[in-house]
């Protein structure tokens, strides 16, 4: 549990870049944040261009990547 009296001891264990970098015909500024969802042993993210990706919550590594091959719109990059 966290709580006021350890909060000061956690240590960052792994980060993930998506490399979805943006693009020619994207928005002029891309803002992203995302809060990824645990399911099992499964970390499930998304990314500014519409790509589901799957972690190990464990080790950050990615186990999948899905193409959801939606039409682009910028309106999907100003997402938090």
């Amino acid at each position: 549990q966290i709580n006021s009296d350890n909060v000061d001891k956690l240590v960052e264990k792994w980060t993930f870049h998506t490399g979805d970098e943006k693009r020619a015909n994207d928005a002029v500024e891309i803002t992203n944040e995302v809060t990824p969802i645990k399911i099992e042993d499964n970390l499930f993210l998304c990314t500014p261009h519409q790509y589901l990706i799957s972690l190990d919550p464990a080790t950050g590594k990615e186990k999948w990547r899905f193409d959801s091959k939606l039409q682009y719109n910028k309106s999907f990059q100003h997402m938090t």
